[in-house]
C-alpha cells in the first residue's frame, strides 16, 4: 500500500515540474510574442491560466457593460465567468446538465427574484437555432434584454462553432473565449457540425481547430490575440480593440495540447 507521505512528495513533485514547465513555456513564448498572454495567466475559478489572461484582456481593452455570458457554465466551480462576477460583474450562465444546475442553484441557495438582476441562471441545451433567445431571455432577466454583452464564453463539448456562428449574427462583445480541440494544429480546418442528437462520448471529437475558429472570427471582426497554455482555449479580441496587442500571426499563438498541465491547476 501507498503511504500518504510517499504520495504528498510525489504530487510535490508533479506540481514542481509542472511550474518549472509553465516557466520554460512562457519564456519561449516571450521569445516569440514579447505581450504574451500566457504571462499572465492564473486561476481562480477556471480550469488553468484563463482567469489571469481574461483580467489582463480587459485591462487592456476596458470595459463597457461588465456583463458576461458563459454557455458550458457547470456547477460554477470551475468556469471562465466565476471570477469576472466577484469582480463586480454581471451575468448569465447556461448549461444542459440539470445536475449540475442543481447544484449551482442550491450552492449559490439561489432566488431568481433575489439574484437574477445580477446572475441569470437557465438550464437549457443550447443549439444554433435557439442560442440567441435564449441568452437574449438571460439579459432580460438581468435587466436590459437588448444589453450587449461584454464577454461571451462558450464550452459545449460539441457543435460549439455553429453555435458561436449563430450568436455572432446579433452579439459583438468586446471579447470571446472559446474551447478549441488542439489536436489539430493550423492549418488544420475541422469543426464538429451540428446534429440535434450530438451527443460527445468524451473523445476528442469535439469543438473547432484554431484555424476553423479563426476563420470564423475573422469576417466578423475579430482577432485572435491568445491560447490558454494548455491548449484548450483561444480569446478573440474585436477588431477595433486589438491595437492593445501585439500583431502577431495567429498561428504563432496556438499552443498545443498540454492537458497535463491542468492537474498543476487543480484545487
Amino acid at each position: 500500500m501507498i503511504g500518504k507521505g510517499f504520495k504528498r512528495r510525489f504530487y510535490a513533485m508533479v506540481h514542481l515540474w509542472c511550474e518549472r514547465e509553465i516557466q520554460r513555456i512562457i519564456a519561449e513564448e516571450k521569445q516569440k510574442a514579447p505581450d504574451t498572454l500566457l504571462a499572465y495567466g492564473r486561476k481562480i475559478y477556471s480550469q488553468c491560466d484563463e482567469d489571469g489572461i481574461i483580467a489582463e484582456i480587459f485591462r487592456r481593452i476596458g470595459t463597457s457593460t461588465r456583463i458576461c455570458v458563459e454557455i458550458g457554465c457547470g456547477c460554477g466551480l470551475e468556469n471562465n465567468t466565476h471570477a469576472l462576477l466577484l469582480s463586480g460583474w454581471r451575468g448569465v450562465w447556461i448549461d444542459a446538465d440539470k445536475k449540475e444546475i442543481a447544484r449551482l442553484l442550491h450552492a449559490l441557495d439561489y432566488d431568481e427574484e433575489k439574484h437574477a438582476h445580477l446572475l441569470a441562471i437557465a438550464c437549457a441545451k443550447v443549439t444554433p437555432d435557439n442560442a440567441v433567445d435564449i441568452v437574449r431571455k438571460g439579459l432580460e432577466k438581468l435587466g436590459d434584454a437588448e444589453a450587449e454583452p461584454d464577454f461571451i464564453s462558450v464550452d459545449i463539448d460539441s457543435y460549439d462553432l455553429p453555435v458561436v456562428e449563430a450568436l455572432l449574427a446579433d452579439f459583438r462583445p468586446r471579447a470571446w473565449c472559446v474551447e478549441y480541440n488542439a489536436k489539430f494544429p493550423p492549418p488544420m480546418r475541422v469543426h464538429v457540425p451540428y446534429e440535434k442528437d450530438f451527443a460527445w462520448r468524451e473523445d476528442d471529437d469535439q469543438g473547432a481547430s484554431l484555424a476553423a475558429w479563426v476563420a470564423l472570427f475573422a469576417p466578423h471582426g475579430y482577432r485572435l490575440v491568445g491560447c490558454s497554455i494548455a491548449g484548450t482555449n483561444a480569446f478573440f479580441v474585436r477588431e477595433d480593440l486589438s491595437a492593445h496587442f501585439a500583431d502577431t500571426p495567429w498561428e504563432a499563438l496556438y499552443q498545443p495540447p498540454r492537458y497535463y498541465l491542468v492537474y498543476r491547476f487543480a484545487g
